[in-house]
């Protein structure tokens, strides 16, 4: 499938993150392609901190709103697979 994109990269000095994250106007998401597939599932682990430190949500609750509103979703199951976790931006923000 091809699509046509338009795509925002963005660095804020002084700042770190421990994964790439993307954000639409809709969602907030995370993703990543490694081997095996159960280790790429942890990129939703940063989708949880991201709630945390950057929405100021409740470590149990960032980790209770993905789980109940998120999405994890297999883009490829080759080798290696693609999973992107995302949960609409509403919910959060």
């Amino acid at each position: 499938m091809t699509a046509r994109v338009r795509v925002r990269l963005t660095v804020e000095s002084g700042r770190s993150i421990a994964w790439p994250r993307i954000e639409s106007e809709a969602e907030l998401m995370t993703a990543d392609s490694v081997r095996p597939m159960e280790h790429a599932a942890r990129i939703a682990q940063e989708l949880i901190v991201w709630l945390e430190v950057d929405c100021g949500i409740d470590r149990r609750e960032a980790y209770q709103l993905p789980t109940h509103v998120g999405r994890m979703r297999i883009g490829k199951n080759g080798r290696p697979p693609l999973l992107g976790c995302r949960a609409p931006r509403r919910t959060f923000l």
